[in-house]
């Protein structure tokens, strides 16, 4: 969902949000790992080639 809406999405609201419930760390790698396609030591994201090969099934990318 968050790739689908990235360009919608008040980045900032949300950081603060995740902060808010403890989330932060969680949110920000999130985001990291969509811009940057990497995903960040540590966290339970999946490599970038099976979350977009996934993205392209459901339609939120473009092939």
């Amino acid at each position: 969902m968050l790739k689908k809406l990235e360009k919608q999405i008040d980045q900032t609201y949300l950081q603060r949000e995740a902060k808010h419930y403890g989330l932060e760390n969680q949110v920000k790698s999130m985001l990291k790992f969509l811009q940057t396609h990497t995903r960040p030591d540590g966290q339970a994201l999946p490599v970038w080639e099976d979350f977009a090969e996934k993205a392209h099934e459901y339609g939120v990318m473009p092939s």
